[in-house]
């Protein structure tokens, strides 16, 4: 069975006063398929997007906002998205992502929010082989040499390494990469 919570900016605030209510308001809503705060103050958007964030160290809060009373939401949940509103650009321009209008959220969510975690997770894969094989060779030099602290490489060697292995694929990769 799909259920919705709405809560109103008085009852919110008798929640966010008690830590007993504060643990029931958390159980409730996620039980909840949406949870609506209705006229609520900006401090109070940002105090339920605090209070599900610290609840579970493994949720990723996301706030969606078109004005400037939701700035602080938005700065306080991980993903912060601002839509281009008659309020002016404040959430715009605090958000990590601005939209256009609610239908392109989809589209941000699902297609471009799974190439950012596949992204991520091969970088970091990339980048720790990478400096695996450029530092194994200086510590093994370094046992040749009696820890003198001599570098095997020249500069000019490290600076290209670093240019031709960590710019050029991510280039590559962000001009070439989709599913």
């Amino acid at each position: 069975m799909k259920r919705g919570l709405i809560v109103e900016a008085k009852a919110l605030a008798l929640i966010l006063s008690d830590i007993e209510y504060k643990k029931n308001f958390i159980k409730i809503s996620k039980s909840c398929e949406a949870c609506i705060c209705c006229r609520v103050s900006p401090s109070q958007k940002a105090d339920v997007v605090r209070l599900i964030k610290n609840d579970d160290e493994n949720a990723i809060t996301l706030a969606i906002g078109d004005g400037a009373n939701d700035v602080s939401m938005i700065m306080e949940a991980h993903i912060g998205v601002g839509l281009y509103g008659n309020e002016g650009m404040r959430a715009v321009q605090s958000g990590d992502f601005a939209l256009g209008e609610f239908q392109f959220l989809w589209r941000l969510l699902l297609v471009h929010g799974r190439w950012a975690y596949f992204r991520n997770c091969e970088l970091v894969l990339y980048f720790f082989y990478k400096n695996l094989v450029f530092t194994l060779p200086q510590f093994m030099f370094s046992y040749i040499n009696g820890y003198s602290g001599q570098s095997i490489y020249d500069d000019f060697f490290i600076t290209f390494y670093n240019l031709a292995f960590t710019a050029f694929p991510l280039g590559a990769k962000a001009v070439w990469d989709q599913d």
